[in-house]
């Protein structure tokens, strides 16, 4: 006798996904059968329109470089490559409240989440012959927005040719909880890429009280680093010069910031070493992106701040090369109010924080981290910070308060972890929090952690800037050091410029044009650095 095997039936999964009032919200989601396989329902968000290297269709990859344990729980984007690279396990889609999928009989595992704030969402499920409705309650952990402190995104790259692509932009963002998403175009020395269909606030999109900035990375070399500009009110390019940094900042002072990308990224933070030796001294970079793609590195930032620049910290997913929309991102203290504009002077006035998990309480003399806090030499200051978190692998492990680079007082954990400290003012000084998680960076280098860290708070003596005096002279010599590197590079002229043949993105030309600004720039930075250690001789 012929015996025959069932067919499997089909059933279709009716997901809701609901936040504590039971309103339907979107989040990011995984469906993997038994074998692997991730079933995407058709109204998923389609991520295929939003420009360079964005793939087809709407499935995501994790890319989350820092752990397998991050990479297991976390849905970050990647381009084409990753999703050559991952495995299917490492997938997931965005959905706007709910979801309806046909699956064959069998067990599946569920997996839902919602950025940093919210405790993500896994069952087994069992799939029978009859539909089955299924609601998934998502439940917060913390809820910053109720105390003033809004979550951006300082470098996301999406293609908003029109308002109509507003839409699967904020579902994305509204998906991993960021309310403040900084959609940047992307330039080279030869094409720009990811256009905005408006520059200012008609560039500007809101939606549930999530916002959409323009503005662009761009200039963007191998030699002196990859800028970014927030908030700008026209585009700022210069094809002709393109490799003179200096004009491009100084044309985004008044409503919008200009800073460097990167510089918490191990690859990178040599190129924007350069860029930022030039550009501090003229006090036109206001931020600097240390925190992306999972993890934070301070080391470079710590350097600068030991100068007695003030720059806020800022985070950045880089997608679609980096994570998704928020995976390592910066907090902003608004207040009460909250909209773009709010946001942005909460970054200029440097009360941030970044972090890839935890959250972050820093006060000095009760004042938030950014404050130019005025003292007398043997006042007594009051340092408290506060650090906390509940997802899994991002849970504080350590937090120190730190001032000029070196640890003041630190608790170890886990779970929620304070500290206060006295500080005797003796001259100026900055301080800051830092914490780090149990779910550490795969590379093992000094500087580089999961974790969170705010802008320092700048406690200034007699008027007097927050210089490490005991290390002056040599970050002094770290600077002129870099800028006589910048001049053995002009002084090799276009040779070091590689045009990349077609589809490249340097621009030998461009660069000869270039040189004599920068060369400027080298004259006035190395007056300024030998100037804080030889006042009246700074000319040699």
């Amino acid at each position: 006798m012929l015996t025959l095997c069932p067919l499997l039936l089909a059933a279709e999964l009716h997901l809701t996904i609901q936040d504590a009032s039971g309103r339907p919200v979107a989040a990011a989601v995984q469906l993997h059968d038994r074998d692997g396989k991730l079933h995407v329902p058709d109204d998923a968000v389609d991520l295929s329109g939003m420009g360079y290297l964005y793939g087809a269709g709407n499935l995501i990859h994790y890319a989350d470089w820092t752990s397998p344990r991050a990479r297991s729980q976390y849905p970050c984007f990647g381009s084409s490559w990753f999703r050559q690279q991952h495995a299917p396990e490492s997938s997931c889609f965005f959905v706007d409240g709910e979801l309806r999928v046909p699956l064959e009989v069998g067990t599946y595992r569920l997996r839902v989440s919602k950025g940093l704030e919210y405790i993500p969402f896994e069952r087994i499920l069992t799939i029978g012959e009859a539909d089955q409705a299924v609601t998934v309650p998502l439940a917060r952990w913390v809820d910053m927005a109720a105390r003033g402190w809004y979550s951006g995104d300082g470098h996301v790259h999406i293609e908003r040719t029109s308002p109509a692509a507003n839409r699967n932009a904020f579902l994305w963002a509204r998906a991993e909880d960021v309310r403040v998403c900084n959609v940047l175009g992307m330039g080279d020395a030869r094409q720009t890429y990811y256009p905005q269909y408006a520059l200012g606030p008609s560039g500007r999109a809101e939606s549930e009280a999530t916002w959409l900035i323009p503005g662009q990375e761009d200039p963007r070399t191998t030699q002196l680093g990859h800028t970014l500009h927030l908030n700008t009110t026209a585009l700022l390019r210069d094809p002709d010069n393109y490799y003179s940094y200096g004009p491009i900042f100084a044309g985004n002072r008044g409503a919008g910031l200009s800073g460097f990308a990167h510089v918490g990224r191990r690859r990178w933070h040599f190129q924007a070493d350069r860029g930022l030796t030039l550009l501090a001294p003229a006090g036109l970079v206001d931020f600097v992106e240390i925190a992306q793609m999972g993890y934070v590195g301070v080391e470079r930032w710590f350097e600068f701040l030991n100068l007695g620049f003030r720059l806020t910290a800022m985070a950045g997913s880089d997608v679609p090369w980096g994570g998704t929309i928020g995976s390592t991102r910066a907090y902003a203290h608004t207040g009460d109010a909250f909209d773009a504009d709010s946001w942005i002077e909460a970054v200029r006035q440097g009360r941030t924080f970044v972090t890839t998990g935890p959250m972050l309480e820093l006060a000095v003399n009760g004042r938030p981290p950014g404050t130019v806090l005025a003292a007398g030499t043997g006042d007594r200051i009051t340092v408290k910070a506060r650090a906390w978190g509940e997802l899994p692998g991002r849970q504080p492990v350590r937090l120190k308060l730190v001032s000029f680079g070196q640890v003041l007082k630190e608790v170890s954990g886990p779970g929620a972890l304070e500290l206060s400290a006295e500080i005797h003012v003796e001259r100026s000084c900055w301080v800051t929090a830092v914490c780090e998680t149990n779910d550490q960076p795969l590379m093992d280098a000094p500087g580089y952690f999961s974790g969170a860290v705010a802008t320092p708070v700048y406690i200034e003596v007699g008027g007097r800037p927050a210089v490490h005096r005991a290390q002056l002279a040599s970050l002094v010599e770290r600077r002129l050091q870099t800028l006589r590197e910048i001049e053995r590079w002009l002084d090799a002229g276009t040779g070091v410029i590689d045009p990349g043949g077609a589809g490249g993105w340097e621009s030998p030309e461009a660069f000869r044009r270039s040189i004599p600004e920068i060369r400027s720039q080298v004259q006035a930075a190395r007056s300024y650095f030998r100037a804080m250690i030889d006042p009246v001789s700074n000319t040699k």
